[in-house]
């Protein structure tokens, strides 16, 4: 089934050829739903009929009579196959931010020991808390003179380090936001990027 308003992608199935890249028993069926799976950057469902449909990954050859590429086709034939495909299933879902409910005044700072960095960081952790996807300051973390970038890392639960680029020592921090995952955590460490760094 292919819902209307597919002109642009029937256009495209048309001026190629596709070919299931082995093995021998397969090379003649003309895979229809895998090209459009990939021509419509989605994910085909088939039945374990045989071992090579077990496989989440199929590859196809797409010909042209100038031109011929190997593509491949995100493959789901039972039910543990979705959590193979998770990241790019929910990098196809709208990113949905969760904001919190906590007041800046309400949301701790903690920064270790004495450090001499701990003034600048605080400045910093004093302006982060204004954030409505910012839960805490975790912690001061090691520093990173050789880093570049405000935002070091981030983490699927939500977690992001921060570096004071602007210190020649590289004064940084562990931040607790809202995100849930990897893909949430990374928009909200370049919503946090452009209004702090």
């Amino acid at each position: 089934y292919l819902a209307e308003g597919t002109e642009r992608v029937d256009d495209e199935y048309i001026l190629f050829s596709f070919k299931i890249d082995v093995p021998d028993d397969l090379k003649m069926q003309l895979p229809v739903g895998l090209a459009y799976s990939i021509l419509l950057n989605t994910i085909t469902v088939s039945f374990e009929t045989s071992n090579f449909w077990k496989n989440t990954k199929i590859t196809l050859i797409k010909n042209s009579d100038v031109y011929s590429e190997k593509i491949t086709a995100k493959n789901v034939s039972n039910i543990s196959h979705f959590e193979i495909h998770q990241d790019y299933i929910q990098n196809q879902q709208p990113i949905s931010l969760e904001k919190t409910t906590l007041l800046p005044k309400e949301k701790r700072i903690k920064l270790s020991g004495t450090h001499h960095g701990n003034d600048m960081l605080k400045v910093l952790s004093d302006k982060l808390v204004y954030s409505e996807y910012v839960i805490e300051i975790i912690n001061s973390i090691d520093n990173c003179p050789t880093c570049k970038n405000f935002i070091k890392e981030c983490f699927p639960n939500g977690q992001i380090d921060i570096v004071l680029i602007s210190s020649d020592a590289g004064y940084a921090l562990r931040v607790q936001t809202t995100g849930t995952n990897m893909r949430e955590t990374k928009h909200i460490a370049e919503i946090i990027k452009l209004k702090f760094s």
